[in-house]
Formats: C-alpha cells, structure tokens, sequence
C-alpha cells in the first residue's frame, strides 16, 4: 500500500512537470528575447508572452526570468532607455516578486538617473495598483528633476485604483508641489530649483487635473484649498482619462 501511494504521488508530480512545461518554455523562450538586446516590436512581444506564462510556469523559471530581466539595467550592457522601460514594465506585471526585483534594480541605479527614469516610467505602465507606492515614494521624491516629472506624469494612469489610495495620490502630489513651489521661491531662473520648479508645474498641474476629475489650477496653493474640502466628504467620480508614458 505505502509503494502503490508513493508510486501515485511521484505520478501526481510527473504530471505537473508536464502540465508545466508549455508555461516554462514560454518565459524560457521570452527571457532569450531579454537577453539578446533586440529592440522593437520583438521586445513588446516578449514581455506578453512573459506575463501570460509567469505565474504558472515552476519555480525555477520564475527566478532565472527575475534575474535575467533584472540583469539588463547592468549600465556595462547598454540598453537603451526605452528598452528599460519594457524591463520595468514586465517585472512590475510579474506580481510582488517582480516588484521587489525593480526595487533591487532602484538600488542598483543610485547613480544611474535614466534607469531609475526607466523603471518609474515601467512602474506608470504596468498599471499595477501595489507599483503606485513606488512611484509615491521614492519615485516622487526623487533628487533628479527628470526622474519626478515621469513620476508624476506616471501617477496619472492609476485613476482605477480605490478612493482612499487616489485621495492619498492626490495629496502626496499637492505636497511635491508645495515643496517645489517653495524650494523656488526667490531663486534665480538659472537655479536648479527654478528649473525644477518650471520643469515639475505642468506635469503636477495635469495630473492633478486627471485624478481630480477634471479641476483646474495653476498652484500649489489653489489645490490645497480645493483638496481640504475632502476632509470631510468623497472625492468626485473620474470619467475615462488618457493614459500617460
């Protein structure tokens, strides 16, 4: 009895070897794309094909494709930026263990602010609810003025996510404002935080304007004092919105 249970359980796990298979070959065959450098088309294609196959494929594929994806932020290989990006997106489409693999390659990228870019801007397109802290924090805050402008504008493409968490999206963004506006204040126009300040006010203002449900201010100031109503009652309902990055 005890052989004919172990000899149904080394069948059970022989089967699910097989049922695998197809999946595993799929991010094997996704990963080999990542890999190889090629650009365009092919890479868009490589990333579908990686996001629909992950979560069933065993667990041995699931950590080379990571790794393997993770990889190509190493400056030595060269990407491209919007190569980086399509790394970013499909790691932060691959689920919490992706995530926590970009915020690895974040790490990695102190010093890098086009791969920090690349992967805010990954973050932005995933559409990924959990992504939208990353891009609060450190994404927002970022030092490089570039870097927080595609978080900003990134910011605008999670209009789907829950009231509570827009509502926190909303006052995060009123307070970069804030921070920028005053950081500026009286500082000449050649200053990094003039060029930061004239760099980061369009962005904040239009994405302010999408996750508001269409308001329109041009300051710091006028937001905050829209966004204190809402102390007290609901944000308005959104309509359908562009997608930004």
């Amino acid at each position: 009895m005890t052989r004919m249970r172990a000899l149904v359980a080394l069948l059970a796990l022989a089967a699910a070897a097989y049922a695998g298979q197809p999946y595993d070959r799929n991010v094997e065959a996704a990963l080999a794309v990542f890999r190889s450098g090629n650009a365009g088309g092919e890479l868009e294609d490589a990333r579908d094909r990686m996001v629909a196959n992950f979560k069933k494929a065993g667990p041995r594929y699931r950590t080379a494709a990571l790794r393997g994806i993770g990889a190509q932020f190493n400056r030595k290989l060269k990407r491209s930026e919007e190569y980086l990006e399509v790394a970013a997106e499909t790691l932060a489409r691959c689920g919490n263990a992706g995530l926590r693999e970009l915020k690895q390659q974040w790490s990695a990228n102190k010093s890098r602010p086009t791969g920090r870019r690349a992967i805010v801007r990954g973050w932005a397109r995933s559409e990924n609810p959990k992504a939208l802290k990353h891009i609060l924090d450190p994404g927002l805050w970022d030092k490089n003025r570039y870097v927080s402008e595609a978080a900003i504008k990134g910011c605008a493409n999670f209009t789907q996510v829950k009231v509570g968490t827009r509502k926190k999206t909303l006052q995060k963004l009123i307070e970069r404002y804030k921070r920028v506006t005053d950081a500026a204040a009286g500082k000449p126009a050649k200053s990094k935080e003039a060029q930061a300040y004239t760099l980061l006010k369009p962005a904040l203002n239009e994405t302010l304007a999408v996750l508001s449900g269409g308001e329109n201010f041009d300051s710091a100031l006028a937001w905050a004092e829209w966004f204190k109503q809402f102390s007290t009652k609901k944000l308005p309902p959104l309509g359908d919105t562009p997608k930004q990055g």
